[in-house]
């Protein structure tokens, strides 16, 4: 997109656009920081309240496909800047996003293995990252198969299989 689009589509022109933004690329991890900010306190909201750290992930695992539709711009923008990082900023941005989803899936993780609900053999970073690279996967594979996608019961199952593996099992 040209610096002459992007004016035009905030509605000024491109000496006003310039005159905020020393370049493109400066415009571009203005956007980058404030979409990823945006994503992080939307992924906050789906455990705000929650007490048990397993119904947390729950509502994180099973909200992800909503924040995905809802969000599907901003995701989009995050994802293409991921697979396109060839710069040092935006690396580092990327880096600082990730890490604030992995500080707070830790947080819950942690809290669930000092509580023998979920287990303890998996270091919680490790745990966190599994859910991210599930998150990850979902939003670039998506597109390949849209119908199963919408379908509730999918990504109920999806959810109960990204968590499957963490949950600590109780005795019968």
């Amino acid at each position: 997109m040209t610096t002459a689009a992007i004016a035009q589509a905030a509605g000024v022109t491109e000496p006003i656009l310039y005159r905020h933004f020393p370049s493109k690329r400066v415009l571009f991890h203005r956007l980058l920081e404030e979409v990823m900010d945006g994503m992080t306190k939307a992924l906050q909201g789906l455990v705000q309240g929650a007490t048990d750290p397993v119904d947390a992930l729950r509502r994180i695992a099973r909200g992800y496909p909503e924040l995905a539709r809802r969000y599907e711009r901003e995701f989009s923008i995050i994802n293409r800047a991921l697979a396109e990082a060839g710069d040092a900023k935006t690396r580092s941005l990327l880096r600082a996003h990730y890490e604030a989803y992995e500080r707070l899936l830790v947080g819950v993780i942690r809290a669930g293995q000092a509580q023998g609900l979920l287990r303890r053999d998996i270091p919680a970073r490790l745990a966190a990252w599994h859910l991210i690279h599930t998150a990850l996967g979902y939003l670039f594979t998506r597109p390949l198969s849209p119908e199963a996608h919408r379908d509730p019961a999918y990504e109920t199952l999806m959810a109960e299989a990204a968590l499957g593996g963490l949950v600590a099992r109780r005795p019968h």
